[in-house]
């Protein structure tokens, strides 16, 4: 049983990366919340390079600025922040940036992160290391819960690690896709037994030959576009991956990055030695990167969570079954499991930004097309959309709402909503208001599916997001039991007029999200009945 103290008494946690004047403040911030987080825990910064540090004068204990900067108080007090929270420090001198990967990449600092985490590694001395780029911050310790659920799976012959190492689904590319990069384990952060990152992390130095090995070598026959876009002979994670699964396993095969020869096998000592993080239920800042965790089409061009688990726990399950997408699959999305969410990340607009997680549509008096898209596909059938408003305020306002297929030339409903002097008057039990919009798409499968929201003048507005529901069959009161019966006609003279209004409207869904202790029994009886029908269907 894998036991990882709460307060981070057996765990390290090695930062590693560059610490320079533009981002100084947000690595002491990182510095501080994992501090908090884990109190007890040995934290050490692995410092790749600086523009402001004074390696030489700097000891293990303690950061001093150049004298240059003495004058600027932002770089003093950074360096006396950051040395009453970290353990120690380690100073990385023995590297120099790449040439890029890929043509559409910046220079390559592989070898500082080697050089760093190796270092870094070194002087690490808890069982449990949280190894992570110093702009990464875990926001709570459940990726720890993750961590030991997933360290039950079974392993195979491919195992290595005494136990597996946590990674990112990004990016853990799917060499079943649209880049077919075998080996291709994200680095971002490694979570796990102190002694198996080390060995993860014992590879040599990446040389200027290895970069621009396709400058001088032909790519493999059938390369796609996307994989002609490399001039290193592979992406880093593969170096450093394949580096050491094929002293192991000799059998291994990985000429250049899309030699597909091992990918079956790649995706075996994934199964074997990682565990990859859900980061839907572990929340984490990363503003570098936060837009490619919202990115839809990352679900599958990356290995996700979910893939993971279940090849996980389906080892005679062929991995090519699951992962194997054509582009346009990865592109164009079909909306068949239900309740679907549309965030705004997958929604478009033409008169708002989107801001955070919500589009947000400023004061307006003319109006116009506040969301629309997201331009999937529907299979046939009878749906509801839920339109979750979090800020609306206005004199008075018209909001039409239409849902279309093949990009508005289709309309499949369309219904107008007044609203007069409004100002964010949501119910007390309600973070947004909600509105409901039903639908009929008569096609087997409707192309290029859209909500079309429209509005003529706010004061302000924003949209989080939009759950497209199934209307499915709901049980007839008179097949319930007398018990049930009479808990709904007693619960309607006392409950709320807007909850009575949402039990009749969509009984699935007033039972589905009610959390109140009274309602325990009659959701329970309701549920069982209504996948009953539906099964049946």
């Amino acid at each position: 049983m894998i036991d990882i103290s709460r307060t981070g008494k057996n765990l390290s946690i090695v930062l590693q990366g560059g610490v320079f004047e533009k981002n100084s403040t947000e690595v002491t911030n990182i510095a501080s919340e994992y501090r908090k987080l884990f109190p007890e825990s040995e934290i050490l910064l692995s410092i790749s390079s600086s523009d402001f540090l004074n390696f030489p004068g700097s000891s293990e204990n303690e950061l001093i600025p150049y004298k240059q900067n003495l004058s600027n108080q932002k770089f003093i007090n950074v360096c006396n922040i950051l040395n009453s929270l970290v353990d120690k420090f380690i100073f990385c001198d023995n590297a120099l940036p790449l040439p890029p990967v890929n043509v559409k990449h910046p220079n390559c600092n592989a070898n500082y992160q080697i050089e760093a985490a190796k270092r870094g590694l070194a002087e690490a001395t808890r069982e449990f290391v949280l190894r992570v780029r110093n702009d990464f911050l875990f926001q709570d310790d459940s990726f720890i819960n993750q961590y030991i659920e997933m360290s039950g799976n079974v392993r195979g012959r491919f195992s290595v690690f005494q136990e597996r190492i946590m990674i990112c689904s990004l990016f853990t590319i799917n060499p079943y896709a649209v880049e077919r990069l075998p080996f291709h384990y994200s680095d971002w952060f490694h979570f796990g037994k102190l002694a198996d990152v080390r060995l993860l992390w014992d590879v040599p130095h990446i040389s200027l030959n290895y970069m621009t090995y396709y400058m001088n070598n032909p790519y493999l026959p059938g390369s796609t576009e996307l994989e002609r876009h490399f001039l290193a002979k592979t992406g880093v994670e593969q170096y450093i991956s394949f580096g050491f699964f094929s002293k192991h396993f000799p059998e291994l095969k990985l000429a250049c990055h899309n030699d597909i020869r091992s990918r079956r096998e790649s995706i075996d000592i994934l199964l074997d030695n990682f565990c990859i993080l859900d980061h839907k239920k572990s929340p984490v800042y990363f503003p570098k990167y936060m837009n490619d965790f919202q990115y839809r089409p990352n679900q599958k061009i990356c290995i996700s969570h979910k893939s993971w688990d279940i090849l996980s726990k389906n080892r005679n399950v062929d991995p090519e079954e699951i992962l194997s997408y054509h582009k346009e699959s990865i592109y164009k999305h079909d909306i068949t499991k239900f309740p679907f969410v549309l965030n705004a990340s997958d929604l478009k607009t033409k008169i708002g930004k989107k801001l955070g997680k919500d589009i947000v549509i400023p004061h307006t008096d003319t109006g116009g097309v506040a969301v629309f898209g997201p331009h999937f596909n529907i299979v046939g059938g009878s749906y509801r959309a839920c339109i979750y408003i979090s800020s609306l305020v206005c004199e008075g306002a018209l909001m039409k709402v239409r849902a279309t297929l093949d990009h508005g030339k289709e309309v499949l409903n369309e219904r107008e909503f007044a609203f007069e002097n409004y100002n964010n008057d949501f119910l007390e039990t309600e973070k947004s208001l909600k509105i409901d919009f039903c639908f009929d798409c008569p096609h087997t499968l409707g192309q290029d599916f859209e909500i079309v929201i429209e509005v003529n003048r706010v004061e302000d507005m924003s949209i989080s997001h939009i759950e497209i529901f199934d209307l499915k069959k709901n049980p007839d009161i008179k097949e319930m039991p007398l018990a049930f019966q009479y808990y709904m006609n007693i619960s309607s003279k006392i409950m709320k007029k807007s909850l009575v209004e949402k039990r009749s409207r969509d009984p699935y869904a007033f039972f589905r999200d009610s959390k109140s202790i009274l309602a325990k029994y009659p959701k329970k009886i309701f549920m069982e009945k209504y996948k009953e029908i539906n099964t049946e269907e």
